[in-house]
């Protein structure tokens, strides 16, 4: 439980960028309150049984029995227990998807950068293979095998997808009309889009806040402010974030050299890039590799 609640705290340790864990472990007595906390990782909880709710900024929704949610990063989170309950709470980075699941989450899952979307309430048989999804995901993150990673990940993109496929197939929060929700999204996309094009080569120059902005027609100044204030978090720490992730799965996934994958990335000098890497995580980027079991070049 130390790396729940260390996500509780609003940030996932490094080596822990996926958690599974049931619901039943999040409390002792009945009724419960959680902290309030932000959080910078995707969560998705099936309440299997039990009656609760759970905040999200400034709206509370009820869960009762097989209620299913999702929430992203950014929100100021907390939940409530009224009843025992039991199910599941699964937690994500997107680098750890794109690492281990060779996914980009903006293009193959747009639901899970919505503003805010409600908690479904699902039938016996609609929750019965979302519940056998988390069960198989927890028994993968309590074994602890070394492609528990690669193992989590795949169960996790099937259940994105089952989720994709029975609730949002056809939803995309970037065609939402308020402008403050369209203003994040369109940045998230576009900061997906920048990242792609540094890999494949087609631009060598990392975007700033002025770049984002001005290709949304937006001053930079109200443009940071807007994501600060929707997110909870500034336009350059999700620059950093976005750039992480990518490094980290250049350097696992790829031979590349750490100077070939910091110039993919825009950076100009390999010092440049390494101080970057340890600064996010702690360790070099030679270190990270070694750890992920790849050669150090």
């Amino acid at each position: 439980m130390a790396a729940f609640y260390a996500a509780i705290g609003g940030t996932m340790e490094e080596g822990l960028e996926c958690t599974v864990h049931p619901l039943e472990e999040l409390h002792g007595r009945t009724p419960y309150a959680s902290p309030l906390f932000r959080a910078n990782y995707y969560s998705i909880v099936l309440v299997r049984t039990g009656r609760g709710a759970y905040h999200l900024d400034s709206v509370t929704y009820p869960t009762r029995p097989r209620t299913l949610y999702f929430t992203n990063p950014g929100h100021v989170k907390g939940f409530r227990i009224d009843r025992p309950a039991t199910g599941w709470v699964i937690t994500f980075s997107e680098a750890f998807l794109k690492t281990h699941g060779h996914v980009d989450l903006v293009e193959d899952f747009p639901f899970l950068i919505a503003d805010t979307v409600p908690p479904r309430v699902l039938s016996a048989d609609d929750f019965a293979p979302f519940a056998q999804l988390a069960a198989q995901l927890r028994d993968a993150f309590v074994a602890g095998t070394p492609s528990r990673p690669r193992l989590l990940a795949s169960l996790l993109v099937v259940l994105l997808l089952r989720l994709k496929d029975a609730f949002w197939s056809t939803y995309d929060p970037r065609d939402e009309p308020r402008p403050d929700t369209h203003i994040v999204t369109v940045f998230q996309r576009n900061l997906a889009s920048h990242v792609r094009a540094l890999v494949a080569g087609t631009t060598h120059t990392q975007w700033g806040v002025k770049d984002f902005a001005h290709a949304q027609h937006l001053h930079p100044s109200y443009f940071s402010t807007v994501i600060r204030q929707k997110t909870g978090r500034p336009v350059g720490e999700w620059i950093d974030a976005k750039l992480l992730g990518e490094a980290q799965a250049l350097l696992t996934r790829t031979p590349l050299s750490l100077k070939e994958v910091a110039f993919r990335l825009g950076f100009r000098e390999a010092g440049h890039f390494s101080r970057f890497f340890r600064a996010q995580t702690g360790q070099t980027p030679s270190a990270y590799r070694v750890s992920r079991g790849r050669p150090a070049a």
